[in-house]
């Protein structure tokens, strides 16, 4: 029985560190894109790669918004965090203190709703797969197509 705990136990720290990763990698993509982006802002006629990284951003940010909540910040105390709902990690963050309450085999139950999170998680990571592999593939081939340097250096700052 402490052996099928350990077991389940271990998937969900497997597949919570899987999403976390998720989380990262997004949060890492927006930021290169925002910079992107505000290169963009700074020269004339680059507002098509602006555009294309908003639009990346913007499903980036949906993959985020199942995977984790976002809906309020540490330091703002004025948000009712009740009010939002708890996203996909949270709720298997969650689920491990139901097969860790007890020395005994988990539930069939505890099986059956880290199946179906595990699934919805599953779905979220093959989103950002395919954002990845196409959105932003096309937003780099963009950039290729404009021939934007990679790298601009201040010439002013000489």
């Amino acid at each position: 029985d402490l052996e099928e705990q350990h077991a389940l136990l271990l998937r969900i720290r497997d597949k919570l560190s899987e999403t976390h990763d998720a989380v990262s990698r997004v949060r890492s993509l927006r930021g290169q894109l925002r910079e992107w982006s505000s290169r963009a802002s700074a020269n004339a006629g680059w507002e098509t790669v602006s555009e294309s990284a908003g639009r990346v951003t913007e499903k980036l940010s949906a993959v985020e918004e199942e995977l984790v909540q976002v809906g309020y910040v540490v330091e703002d105390t004025n948000v009712d965090r009740l009010s939002l709902p708890s996203r996909l990690s949270r709720k298997l963050a969650e689920l491990a203190s139901v097969p860790a309450s007890a020395d005994s085999a988990p539930t069939r139950a505890a099986y059956q709703v880290f199946d179906d999170l595990s699934a919805r998680i599953d779905v979220q990571l093959r989103r950002l797969d395919h954002i990845v592999d196409t959105d932003l593939a096309e937003f780099v081939n963009l950039l290729h197509e404009m021939e934007i340097p990679a790298v601009v250096p201040d010439q002013a700052a000489w």
